[in-house]
């Protein structure tokens, strides 16, 4: 079989499955649907040249050929159509597509007469090859002037677009050389012009080309991966081809056609080797398509982790804008979480290079109802458009639930070397859930601090008012971790690993709210952050802060932030554990916090003493004697109470605190067990 049959056969596989996966998955109807049957003509007209080929009797070949030249009359009209519906053109173009189908009408009729195809004939490349009739030449006028209607529209259609769209624009017309360049050539044997089959090692580059910037610039707006369906055209364009050598041989050596054979022998190879070429072919697809990758459950499971465990507004800002950017390689990313008291967006957090970003956003100006993420290009209000474009953001991703709006994040395009991919609005998506759950968590545990400072300002200092509040800040820290399980816990429930540790964490975490809210109930006990018989239990201070470390995992990776413990001493002290994990929780907090940009957080253990360091900003000389009052913060989303706990369980039970900090180096808080430590 010769080289150019081969390639007619896997151009025809290839533009079905092109085909299809436009028809099932495009976005605009008319379009999709234009450039669905414009490819499936084109892979009808490759079906039936290559039957023709491998064909030996003259009718038959001439059948065949009359039934190619029927989708080939069509090919330029379908591809007309498909440029006029993509430049939102078609309304305007009516009196020309009548002209045109006129003419491709004409062709129709004539198609089964010799005025078409006058008669077949040898040539040095060809068994039988048509001979043109009279209206064949007319076919050829026609073919040419609708090819140059359409490519003169898209290059018009280009010099009046922007950004993406241009792209867009661009990539079809290059397709269009190609397949146009490639299949001009085959009208020369026609006419007496005898040269090798050239256009099909030409014509198939042009779906390659359309599949490219179906991916890479979201023609049609065609969410999913096109690499998938090359691989396995690939992967059965192969074994088509090792089948066809395989028979080959067996009929040159036993001079018998051993077809049954050859088709065992491609089933067996084919059972053996199918997952192995998959998952290669799938890799380099993905290379060339989308540039770098990633594991996308790892992705999802660090993710969740790292937002379960979120526990301020900073914390989701990281993960929102300059986390996923990273994942995703992505230009530029901003947060806008929603202001209901001035009913406007606030930027909360962004990550990349912007010319004048808005600091805040008015709702009224967004008129559109965003229930899922939409692209630039889809935007249908100018207000939102207008920001995106100016800022060149080509994503808006919704944080809501149940029409509850909590924010917006705004995405930038890909950097030269990826593109988007199904799993990348996945994620987006899931992490969109995620993202309004644990945003909803820590906004309404805010709002419950500020009601109770409103509620008790002028008595801040009042019992109730500091246990309410410790009790709230204490029940919100387990309700996010367990939350952040649950919502992971249906994609997770068969992974052992996960079952170990949500086993483990989940009483534990339980088990701290018991405590706090019996703490509640008994708020009238004095000292009842732990009893006598509890505080002789010794404990390991260095384990203790390595079990509290862990929880903060996704926060030090996500902040690239460098954790150091030195044990001068292998201390250990009387003391409640539980007590003593929540001063070391609220320290770690306030310290990382304190280093939105990264920088080091170092413990170093003495005999008697515990010092935690950070490089973060520092505390003004003025604020040192205030942070360890209730309800004094600094921090604009901060409830003031941490520090206020901290010092509570240290006095009772006689553990010296101090502070050491300079702005802009950073702050030391250190702790003297003078009389409950254990000498070792």
């Amino acid at each position: 079989m010769p080289l150019y049959s081969f390639l007619l056969l896997f151009a025809a596989m290839t533009g079905f499955v092109f085909s299809f996966i436009v028809f099932l998955y495009g976005k605009e109807k008319y379009t999709k649907n234009s450039l669905a049957i414009y490819n499936l003509l084109f892979a009808l007209w490759c079906l039936c040249q290559f039957l023709g080929e491998i064909s030996y009797s003259k009718s038959i070949v001439l059948f065949w050929t009359r039934v190619n030249l029927l989708f080939a009359v069509l090919i330029p009209y379908s591809y007309l159509i498909f440029v006029y519906s993509f430049s939102k053109s078609l309304q305007h173009k009516k009196f020309q597509l009548f002209l045109f189908g006129v003419l491709t009408l004409f062709l129709l009729v004539f198609l089964p007469t010799r005025f078409f195809v006058n008669d077949l004939y040898s040539t040095s490349f060809y068994r039988y090859y048509p001979k043109g009739g009279i209206v064949y030449i007319l076919y050829l006028f026609i073919f040419i002037i609708q090819v140059l209607t359409g490519f003169f529209e898209l290059l018009k259609q280009w010099a009046a677009s922007t950004a993406s769209r241009k792209n867009q624009f661009a990539y079809i017309t290059l397709a269009s050389i190609i397949g146009f360049g490639g299949g001009i050539l085959w009208f020369l044997p026609a006419f007496g012009v005898d040269i090798y089959p050239f256009g099909i090692l030409i014509t198939p580059f042009y779906l390659i080309v359309g599949a490219y910037a179906v991916v890479k610039h979201r023609l049609l707006d065609i969410k999913i991966v096109i690499g998938k369906g090359i691989v396995y055209s690939i992967i059965i364009a192969l074994f088509t081809a090792f089948y066809i050598v395989l028979t080959a041989t067996l009929i040159k050596i036993f001079q018998v056609d051993y077809g049954f054979a050859a088709a065992t022998i491609v089933l067996l190879f084919f059972s053996l080797f199918f997952d192995y070429l998959r998952r290669n072919i799938q890799h380099i697809i993905d290379k060339i398509l989308f540039g770098r990758s990633y594991d996308y459950s790892s992705v999802i499971k660090e993710l969740s982790y790292a937002m379960a465990s979120s526990l301020t507004l900073q914390q989701i800002g990281v993960l929102s804008t300059k986390n996923i950017s990273e994942i995703l390689d992505i230009s530029k990313a901003a947060l806008y979480i929603y202001d209901e008291q001035n009913d406007r967006f606030s930027l909360f957090n962004k990550f990349g290079e912007f010319v004048e970003l808005s600091q805040t956003l008015s709702k009224k100006a967004f008129r559109v109802a965003l229930n899922n993420l939409v692209f630039l290009e889809d935007v249908a209000d100018d207000g939102l458009s207008d920001f995106m474009r100016k800022n060149n953001f080509i994503l808006c991703l919704p944080i809501l639930q149940k029409n509850d709006l909590k924010g917006l994040i705004f995405l930038g395009d890909k950097n030269k070397r990826s593109s988007w991919r199904k799993e990348d609005f996945d994620l987006l998506e899931t992490f969109a859930v995620n993202l309004y759950n644990a945003l909803n968590n820590i906004l309404l545990s805010e709002k419950i601090m500020n009601d109770q400072f409103e509620m008790f300002r002028d008595e801040k200092k009042s019992a109730i008012s500091i246990m309410a509040g410790e009790i709230a800040h204490e029940i919100k820290n387990p309700l996010t971790s367990i939350r952040g399980l649950m919502q992971i816990f249906p994609q997770k429930k068969d992974d052992t690993s996960f079952l170990d540790d949500f086993m483990e964490i989940m009483p534990r975490q339980i088990d701290k709210i018991s405590i706090a809210v019996n703490r509640l109930i008994n708020f009238e006990r004095k000292n009842f952050w732990a009893n006598q018989k509890d505080r002789n239990n010794l404990i390991d201070v260095f384990e203790v802060i390595n079990e509290v470390l862990i929880v903060f995992i996704p926060q030090i990776n996500a902040q690239s932030i460098k954790c150091t413990i030195e044990k001068k001493y292998p201390l250990k002290i009387h003391f409640v554990k539980e007590d003593f994990e929540r001063v070391i929780f609220n320290l770690v907090i306030n310290a990382i916090q304190a280093m939105p940009n990264g920088g080091i957080l170092s413990f170093e253990i003495d005999k008697n003493k515990l010092k935690i360091t950070d490089s973060g900003f520092g505390i003004e000389p003025n604020y040192i004697e205030k942070i360890f009052e209730p309800f004094f913060t600094l921090k604009s989303d901060g409830a003031g109470l941490g520090l206020a706990i901290v010092k509570k369980i240290l006095e009772d039970n006689k553990v010296k605190i101090s502070v050491n900090s300079k702005v802009g180096q950073g702050t030391t808080f250190e702790l003297d067990f003078l009389q409950n430590f254990e000498e070792v």
